[in-house]
């Protein structure tokens, strides 16, 4: 683990002295370094590849262009251009009635392959143009288009079609004859959502109410000045274009298209120009604060009532204003900062597995929630961190100076954390949090290898699942109802060690436990009856005892030797035990799932095992697949000062 954060520290320093912030090429790492590349880098196939604008952790290996289709009544060519940064597999046009034919990469001949139905090639890193032919007794309906087509060159019978019925499942329309014309209507409902972000970020929603025939349209009032465009989403063919103006090919409908702007800098003023035909003259704007960066005054337009206009049900919670052209917003800054924040509202779901010898736990620990009053998770003083991501994306795990309990750095209010961390030495007091954080909720599983029970747990509600508490009120009284029984028939001693073994055995599922009730009474019967008649029957019932005895006892006993012997065997098959923090179900309760709620500011630190079986096995590692399991859970408010704590295994979690 060291020499991974090693090798992303070079990577990173690298980058740093770079004159430009370029990918670190794996020659350039440090020769010690080089044996861990692939290590690093296994499973990052698309790392090569451009990101989407929107989405930085998203990437894309084949980018596309435009699709050139002409087509006739006896068939059709297509053309397009690829540009492929690892070896992928593209859809071309078509499906199984229009397959295409005559497929050539590069000029070059290939054979086509099918997934779905849909013909695929496989393309190695380049650009490529590929182009192939259709062939149809009479010009089709529609055409299967790839879902990656973006943009579409249309010819039908020797005429270009400007504006393509392209349908959202992916079929292109081909119509050559002219519709009647229809009457053209536009209605579009503007709505702006300010929020005061740092910078300010501006989400424009266009409404748009179209009839008539597909077109083209350019709206100018779409960004406001000085805003950079950052997310455009909209179900039709659009595009910004770099002074601002979004373009849209339109068809009838309803249609909803969002842009997302920011300003360059922090901005409080906020003003609407006078738009251009065929944009609205008035526009409704909604203010999203953001209290915890500063408290401000909206102030220069008027406010309206938000459940009187047409504004999406997720922006009617928050205040809305009437915004005409020239009108300017202005945001009078009464505080910056938040003094007093709300108290941080972290949830912490935890799994634990325990070692195959009861050495400790590996833990997987997800952490969701919001912070405000801190920019770092720190783990307890025995907790030892492996492996932290953040939005999915690792983290460098480190320490303060002057402390030695490792964490992370947090520069997110929303909090979307997973852990991996070792636990050791702390079989019969697993800590409940093991982070110096409060949580508002906790949510732990506990798995258990084969071999193992537990016995009896304390700190919470309800605890139902351990051995202890399985106990009724009528199983101890019909366990100490056949302990007298036996030591009155057979003696003290017989009494006693009955007694013992009815204790052990009375939970195990398939054990032999109010046979030996009737066992008693036939016995009894049999001593205290005269010789006759009834004697008889009372030989036969403890006859019959005994062979049902016979019957449930040696089967149980073998599986009890075998289970000893080897605790593998006690659960065929990969699915583990599985329980809850302090809480684990017998094996014909293990489907079962219960849910328990904490002690208000307390939880014990009180827990007790018990093992039935000591196999000398290596330590068991995370089970392969997931287990039924059993969940403990908490949505109340925990004291400042409770933690967990634990010790490392050198080994990944």
């Amino acid at each position: 683990m060291c020499v991974r954060f090693l090798l992303a520290f070079a990577l990173a320093v690298a980058g740093v002295a770079a004159v430009e912030a370029r990918p670190l090429a794996p020659e350039a790492v440090p020769e010690p370094l080089k044996p861990w590349v692939p290590w690093v880098l296994h499973g990052l196939n698309d790392l090569g590849c451009p990101a989407l604008f929107s989405d930085p952790r998203a990437r894309r290996c084949a980018w596309p262009s435009a699709v050139e289709l002409t087509l006739e009544d006896r068939g059709g060519t297509f053309e397009q251009s690829w540009a492929v940064y690892r070896e992928v597999a593209v859809a071309l046009p078509g499906d199984r009635r229009h397959w295409p034919q005559e497929v050539k990469i590069d000029a070059k001949a290939t054979a086509v392959g099918e997934r779905d139905g849909r013909p695929v090639l496989r393309l190695g890193p380049g650009t490529h143009r590929i182009s192939g032919r259709f062939q149809w007794d009479r010009l089709p309906d529609s055409l299967t288009l790839p879902p990656d087509s973006g943009r579409v060159g249309l010819r039908v019978k020797g005429e270009t079609m400007a504006l393509p019925d392209l349908r959202p499942d992916g079929q292109i329309w081909l119509k050559t004859a002219d519709a009647e014309e229809a009457a053209e209507r536009l209605d579009i409902q503007v709505f702006r959502r300010l929020t005061d972000e740092i910078p300010v970020e501006i989400t424009t929603r266009v409404q748009l109410d179209v009839s008539g025939q597909e077109r083209e349209l350019a709206f100018g009032g779409t960004l406001l000045p000085d805003t950079i465009p950052l997310r455009l989403e909209s179900p039709l063919p659009a595009r910004v274009e770099p002074g601002g103006e979004l373009h849209l090919k339109v068809r009838p409908g309803r249609w909803v298209v969002e842009v997302l702007a920011r300003y360059p800098a922090d901005t409080t003023t906020f003003t609407l120009p006078e738009p251009l035909d065929p944009w609205p003259k008035q526009e409704v704007w909604v203010f999203d604060a953001r209290n915890h960066l500063r408290l401000v005054e909206v102030e220069g337009v008027p406010a309206v009532d938000p459940s009187q206009t047409t504004l999406p049900d997720t922006w009617k919670g928050l205040p809305a204003y009437r915004v005409n052209p020239g009108d300017t917003l202005t945001l009078k800054v009464v505080r910056r900062g938040d003094p007093e924040p709300e108290p941080d509202r972290l949830i912490l779901e935890r799994d634990l597995w325990l070692d195959f010898d009861g050495g400790g736990y590996t833990v997987a620990d997800a952490i969701t929630g919001t912070m405000t009053r801190g920019w770092r998770l720190t783990a307890g003083e025995q907790l030892a961190l492996g492996r932290v991501a953040q939005d999915g994306v690792p983290q460098l795990i480190t320490t303060l100076p002057g402390s030695r309990r490792p964490g992370v750095e947090v520069r997110r209010g929303t909090l979307d954390l997973d852990a991996r961390s070792r636990l050791e030495g702390v079989l019969r007091s697993p800590p409940a949090v093991g982070w110096d954080q409060d949580f508002q909720g906790l949510s732990a599983t506990l798995h258990l290898p084969p071999g193992w029970r537990l016995f009896a747990a304390s700190g919470m509600d309800d605890a139902t699942a351990t051995w202890l508490m399985r106990w009724t009120l009528l199983d101890l009284f019909l366990v100490l109802l056949a302990g007298m029984a036996i030591g009155h028939l057979w003696g003290p001693a017989a009494g006693l060690l009955g007694l013992a073994a009815l204790t052990l055995i009375w939970q195990e599922p398939a054990a032999p436990t109010t046979i030996w009730l009737h066992l008693c009474a036939a016995t009894a019967l049999v001593r205290v009856l005269p010789e006759g008649h009834w004697s008889s029957l009372a030989r036969a019932y403890r006859f019959g005892a005994f062979g049902v005895l016979a019957v449930i006892a040696l089967p149980f006993m073998v599986d009890q030797v075998r289970l000893a012997l080897y605790p593998q065997l006690e659960r065929p098959g990969p699915t583990p035990l599985a329980g809850v923090l302090g809480g684990l179900a017998s094996p014909e309760e293990v489907s079962s799932e219960t849910t328990a709620d904490l002690e208000s500011g307390r939880v014990s630190r009180e827990r007790m095992f018990a093992k039935s079986a000591a196999p000398d096995q290596e330590p068991m590692a995370l089970p392969a697949t997931p287990a039924p399991r059993q969940r403990l859970s908490s949505q109340r408010p925990r004291p400042r000062r409770t933690r967990w704590s634990g010790c490392h295994r050198n080994r990944p979690p």
